[in-house]
Order: C-alpha cells, then structure tokens, then sequence
C-alpha cells in the first residue's frame, strides 16, 4: 500500500538554546505536533511544500528537502526498514509500559520521592475507593479523561470512547480519589482478563500545580497495585510510553519501577480477514543531514527510545555527562535492551547509526 503524506517546512527558535531551527517534516497531525511541541520554543513558521510517497524507495530525504537541521519522515518500522540508510533513528510514536508488583513495592520503601508523595496524601486527607456508579464514571470520564488526556498529549492523544470505557468497567474496577470533602477529583479504570490487568483511562478535575503536589497522582498508582495484588496478578500493565525519556509522565512512571516492553505487533494485523491498522506501531525516522548547532541542541534536549531492526528498544542519551551516574539514572529504564551515552559535540556514530549525513 502506497501512502502519500504532506512535506512540511518547519523553522523556529529551538527549545532549549533558542538556536534557529529548521525541520522537514512529512507526515500528519501527530507527528507534527510531536516535533512542534518537543523541539521549538514556540510554534514554528509552517509552510506545506507538497507532498511525499512515504514507502516509495526513489523518496528517500535528499536534495529535495533544502538544507534543514533535522529531517522527520512519520511512518511504521516496516516502511523504516525498506527505506533505511543507516543513518538516522526510528522512534515508535508509543510503547507499552508495566510495573511489577514487586518492584514497585520495593520503590515505595526507598524512594524518598514516593515516600514524600504518600506523607502528602496523609496529610491533605485524600481518600480513594472502587465505584460501581454510572453517573460517577460518565463524570470521571466527560470532566476529568478528555480534558487531562487532551492537555496532556494533545493531537498525540490516543481517546478511548465512552462505550470503550464503559464496557472496561464492567469486567474491571473504576477508582475514584476524593479529597477531604469528599469531592471526587480523579480516578482511573483498570481493564482485566483472566490473564492480565492494565490502567487504562486516567484523569484529574484539573491539572493545577496544588493538585498535582497534593500526592494524588501517587495514591491512584499505589490503589492500582493495591487492587492488582488483591486481584491475584503479578504485574500491572501501564499503557502508552513516550519516545522521549524526559516526559513528564514517563518520568513519574520511571520512580514506580516503569518497564518497556516491545509487544512486537506489526503495524497492520489480519484479523477475521481485515487489515487493521494498529497506531502502536507508528513512529518516525528522524535524520540530522550535518552537523549543525541546532541539530546538536535537538538531540541534546531530547532523550529517545529508538527500535533498532531486530525490534529492541534502545535509549540514547546525547550528553558530556558520561560519567554522572545520578544523571544517567534518571533515563535507565527497565526493559530497554541498553542506554547509548554519546556525545554528539565530537560523535559520529551511535553503534551503528550513523548520528549525521544521510
């Protein structure tokens, strides 16, 4: 299947430095939201410049896209592999995640962050219990989901319906936190099969820095593994990951003992006869033509995950900072098959990708 997808241009103040930097981009809504919101300060000067055969080998980045700091074509690994130079990296737009009970129960004793987290809920008088109300759960859903999940990852946001919620429900749990008034102020589902659990639709009344510092965030995960022992399972599945190892969500993840898996799915499985296409397994392939200092300030400013072609996920830190272990700590994860420390400043390669040149 032939997919024709929009070339953008992209220039702007890049993020961290202020550097200008320019971007071309092919690929739809998601992606560009993604590069928009991760590498430029503000949003860029846009401008389409026409359009690109995504999996048509004679559309390989080349001449055809100026001089740009940084090349992003979107795509699944399967259309990476067939146009792949060795030069570059594939970021799957979302991984899947999980806690094991045993790890996490280990970090609630020695992380002083967790620990501090849960002193807080103490101290505000928050409060979480399982509902069974319909009208509490369609509240949840209409006034706490949409809008968190929506500031939260915007266009990148994958929204499950409210019929999808429903019937999660109703072989799961919905756990609602209230405050000292009883107020409910957010909650989550958990899907369940004999076999696994999962968290699956998150949400708070509001995303206000008093809220966010008052332990909430950590009562619902420490209730979610709660409910996961109490239920029998072992481990509890995490839903969607972000490439970039600084998110602040995959971060909050990471203190509770986040693993990576790969459930290496290709992007479009048969099912019953239909191809169905499958959003997890979409990414983008960024390349860095030369040099450049906004090209250097872009991957210093973005720690990935990229899926190497045997399907291995594999963290790259650019960074000087080789030897701070307590910086390197904040971007090991479990799960991930290594963490690349490079240097781009003097690096040209990372194993064996080549970092610049097409």
């Amino acid at each position: 299947m032939r997919v024709r997808a929009p070339h953008w241009e992209m220039k702007g103040l890049e993020r961290a430095t202020g550097q200008p930097l320019t971007v071309a981009c092919v690929g739809h809504l998601p992606v560009l939201h993604a590069i928009t919101h991760r590498f430029f300060k503000q949003p860029p000067e846009m401008t389409m410049r026409g359009r690109v055969w995504l999996n048509d080998p004679r559309s390989r980045p080349g001449n055809r896209f100026g001089s740009p700091d940084v090349i992003c074509i979107a795509g699944d690994s399967a259309q990476w592999h067939r146009l792949d130079t060795g030069a570059g990296f594939y970021l799957p737009l979302w991984s899947r995640g999980y806690l094991s009970l045993e790890t996490a129960r280990h970090r609630m004793h020695k992380s002083n962050s967790i620990r501090d987290d849960l002193r807080k809920v103490l101290r505000n008088s928050l409060t979480w219990s399982l509902s069974d109300d319909v009208a509490e759960l369609e509240h949840f859903y209409h006034a706490m989901h949409l809008p968190y999940v929506s500031a939260r990852h915007g266009d990148l946001a994958m929204v499950d319906s409210w019929e999808d919620i429903k019937r999660t429900v109703e072989s799961g749990e919905f756990i609602l936190a209230r405050d000292n008034t009883g107020k409910a102020i957010g909650g989550i589902t958990l899907g369940r099969t004999q076999k696994r659990i999962w968290a699956r639709a998150l949400g708070l009344i509001d995303d206000s820095p008093e809220l966010l510092k008052s332990g909430v965030m950590s009562m619902i995960y420490r209730a979610c593994l709660e409910r996961t022992e109490a239920l029998g399972y072992t481990r509890l599945g995490m839903g969607s990951i972000s490439p970039f190892l600084d998110d602040g969500v995959t971060q909050f993840k990471r203190k509770w003992g986040l693993t990576f898996l790969d459930t290496g799915s290709p992007p479009v499985e048969r099912i019953f006869g239909f191809r169905l296409y499958n959003p997890m397994r979409t990414g983008m392939w960024l390349r860095f033509p030369e040099r450049t200092e906004a090209a250097v300030a872009v991957l210093n400013n973005n720690p990935f995950v990229h899926q190497n072609p045997n399907g291995q996920l594999v963290g790259h830190l650019f960074t000087q900072e080789n030897g701070d272990n307590r910086f390197l700590a904040r971007y090991t994860f479990e799960g991930l098959a290594e963490l690349k420390t490079i240097n781009p400043g003097s690096d040209y390669r990372a194993g064996e990708r080549r970092i610049f040149g097409t």
